[in-house]
């Protein structure tokens, strides 16, 4: 699956997430179109509530 592509870069489980590799995570999906599923993706996990609101707050815009 391409997600988890993706988040192996930084960690093996959205749960293992640092804070400081969520920009690139969210970078690496949009460079690979897949933004907003991936985006949703991290979402539907028990992310710790740092991640969860840097995820939240990242925007399309953001990658620009």
């Amino acid at each position: 699956m391409k997600y988890k592509r993706i988040l192996m870069l930084s960690a093996d489980t959205p749960e293992q997430l640092r804070p400081t590799d969520v920009d690139r995570v969210m970078l690496v999906a949009y460079e690979q179109y897949c933004f907003q599923g991936f985006k949703d993706y991290l979402l539907s996990h028990r992310l710790q509530e740092r991640n969860r609101e840097l995820v939240n707050a990242f925007k399309k815009e953001d990658c620009e």
